[in-house]
């Protein structure tokens, strides 16, 4: 039984991070309840990766490598887990799985800290710091982190401690 418990506990951890991956369709910032105009306003973690137009055309979300890195990091983290229960890169791979779960844990509670602005390109120079300076002092007043954003952390850091408890258990 005990051979087959690390095979499940790396199973575990593969699920974990899938269903973190599927966070991308969850809200990843919210906005707050004293700032609630009209119904719910939010944007998925797809927008804040992806980009999105708000505002206007050309004013909105942009591409934001630093979150498109803890999908990345989650993809990673299953290849490894995956590799590791087939039998393969002995006791190095369950440790890169756990570190690039945790590491993308930790970068979707950063999420709200790393969306990127984008701007029409006629905005140049001053003009365009003190705009992007404006939409993120609004968009960090009035929203706060997502369940998106929660959940795929909360999950992420789980699965990487589940990658790493097979190489304490012992088959025999």
């Amino acid at each position: 039984m005990k051979k087959y418990l690390g095979k499940i506990i790396t199973g575990v951890a593969i699920l974990l991070g899938v269903v973190a991956i599927i966070m991308l369709a969850a809200p990843g910032i919210t906005i707050k309840p004293e700032y609630q105009v009209r119904e719910a306003e939010s944007f998925s973690m797809a927008n804040l990766t992806f980009g999105k137009d708000v505002w206007a055309k050309n004013l909105g979300l942009g591409f934001s490598f630093p979150n498109f890195l803890t999908f990345i990091l989650v993809v990673v983290g299953i290849v490894c887990s995956i590799v590791s229960i087939c039998g393969k890169g002995g006791k190095v791979l369950p440790i890169i799985a756990a570190v690039a779960l945790v590491a993308a844990g930790v970068l979707f509670f950063c999420v709200q800290q790393m969306y990127t602005i984008k701007l029409p390109k006629d905005f140049t120079g001053e003009l365009k710091q003190e705009a992007v300076k404006f939409y993120k002092k609004q968009l960090d007043t009035a929203f706060t982190l997502g369940a998106g954003a929660i959940v795929g952390g909360v999950l992420s850091i789980l699965a990487g401690a589940a990658a790493l408890v097979p190489m304490f258990i012992k088959s025999k």
